[in-house]
């Protein structure tokens, strides 16, 4: 398993292995993806979960034009300034599929299904087998921070 976005990566991200339950037969504007987006709440197993962040910044994935990647995830704040990582990897979109390969933990690429691509709305849905276990995951991200 591995983290793709998430607050805890980025809480927990994309955490993914191929979703081979789900079909590639949507296609995606993938013109809308090209931009930063900010965590906003996910959905586990049909549960909300807002995401909280720090007061000095927001996390974010960044989706550029060239099919590159920013992943930046800010875990605290040292008075005003962020205590923060971030992550570089490549993206690729075929129908409803979103492929990357940053934090890529050596179990290849992530792939989640994109449910909802609009200039404003980002959502992507996968499923995480753990110990015997199936957890649905929905990560809802906006292109403006909370």
């Amino acid at each position: 398993m591995k983290k793709f976005l998430g607050l805890g990566l980025l809480a927990i991200a994309f955490v993914s292995c191929s979703d081979d339950d789900a079909a590639a037969t949507s296609t995606v504007d993938a013109g809308h993806l090209a931009k930063k987006w900010y965590f906003h709440s996910y959905f586990v197993n049909g549960n909300e979960i807002p995401y909280t962040e720090p007061e000095c910044a927001d996390s974010y994935l960044e989706f550029k034009s060239d099919n590159t990647t920013v992943a930046y995830e800010v875990f605290s704040c040292d008075g005003t300034t962020p205590v923060a990582t971030t992550d570089y990897g490549t993206y690729s979109v075929n129908g409803n599929q979103l492929t990357s390969d940053f934090y890529d933990d050596g179990e290849g690429n992530n792939v989640v299904t994109i449910t909802e691509l609009t200039e404003t709305t980002f959502k992507v849905t996968y499923v995480d087998h753990h110990d015997d276990e199936s957890f649905t995951y929905i990560e809802v991200l906006k292109s403006t921070p909370q």
